[in-house]
């Protein structure tokens, strides 16, 4: 072995396919969260888009937990567009009643969702922040307004661990029994240079680190120390080489999946896996014998799975097949 492989400290309890799972944070957990889509696991990732500090989770956190819905001051007009320093750039419209209904809509599923989750993931991807002069308030997104309208500065340490202590009462406040996973993302932040990017992180680090010790049901999973120490090659970054590419993820993935996922769930993904593999094969001849046979087998196979562990849905599946 040419590597130090990361030690994962065991998990007291694993992950069921009928588990509701939350995923809030940076772009990595949004790609953990597909992870989990793709085997039709029950999941909500990131309502209001990619979020990277830990003041942003926890105002994100805090309007789902007490249904703060918005109206229109919490938006404002850029280009034609309405937009909201609180929500990433997709949370958009051209139309402001229609974006306010939607956005409630998002906040008020949000709400019911994570009010019976069994497990809520929290990807914190830097300490950095972005605070609006005029408005006096930490952004979650700046939506490309010229800096000059902002002042950026790293969250101090004991800031950066109240807010982390605030989402932890906030969220077990509502929901006493969800497994909270806290992970730091291996994306490294280079604006500002490699020195404030460790700063950055280990300021993140150590706020985790002083909460997972003090709590039941709250757990850390080492994605950022399995990609720097375990995958130090750059073959396994994408091609700003800042960012996992596809091999990393997978392997990332598949660490994650040994730990957290229970084997009797493990054993449903790879049945789930057979029918989406089938079904994402490219068809020459729909009128040959052999692709009949393999429709009928995997409809077949869809049926007994659906029977079997009816909180699977393959509609999409069976609608590939017809």
């Amino acid at each position: 072995m040419f590597y130090k492989e990361i030690p994962i400290q065991p998990f007291s309890c694993k992950i069921e396919y009928t588990d509701a799972l939350f995923f809030i944070g940076s772009c990595f957990s949004e790609e953990i969260a597909k992870k989990f889509s793709y085997f039709k696991f029950n999941v909500i990732s990131n309502p209001f888009g990619t979020l990277y500090n830990p003041v942003s989770i926890y105002n994100a956190l805090e309007r789902i937990i007490k249904k703060k819905f918005v109206t229109k001051d919490d938006f404002f007009l850029d280009d034609d567009i309405y937009k909201s320093f609180d929500f990433h750039s997709q949370i958009a419209d051209t139309n402001l009643e229609r974006l306010i209904d939607n956005t409630n809509k998002i906040i008020l599923e949000s709400h019911n969702f994570l009010s019976c989750a069994q497990w809520i993931f929290i990807t914190y991807g830097t300490s950095h922040i972005y605070e609006h002069k005029h408005l006096k308030k930490i952004v979650s997104n700046c939506h490309k307004i010229p800096d000059s309208y902002f002042n950026q500065r790293l969250l101090e340490l004991q800031e950066c661990i109240s807010y982390v202590e605030n989402t932890l009462n906030i969220i077990q406040a509502f929901n006493k029994e969800i497994n909270i996973v806290f992970t730091i993302s291996p994306v490294r932040y280079m604006k500002y240079g490699a020195f404030l990017n460790q700063v950055s992180k280990s300021i993140l680090f150590l706020s985790v680190y002083n909460k997972i010790q003090k709590n039941n049901n709250v757990f850390y999973f080492p994605s950022y120390e399995i990609f720097i120490d375990e995958l130090r090659d750059y073959r396994f970054y994408s091609n700003d080489m800042l960012h996992p590419a596809d091999i990393g993820i997978n392997y990332l993935w598949e660490k994650l999946k040994e730990t957290i996922i229970s084997n009797e769930a493990i054993n449903i993904m790879n049945k789930v896996n057979e029918i989406l593999t089938a079904s994402h094969h490219k068809v020459m001849f729909y009128e040959s014998n052999s692709y009949k046979k393999l429709k009928n087998s995997i409809l077949e196979k869809i049926e007994n799975l659906e029977k079997t562990y009816p909180f699977l849905n393959f509609n999409k599946e069976k609608q590939l097949w017809k």
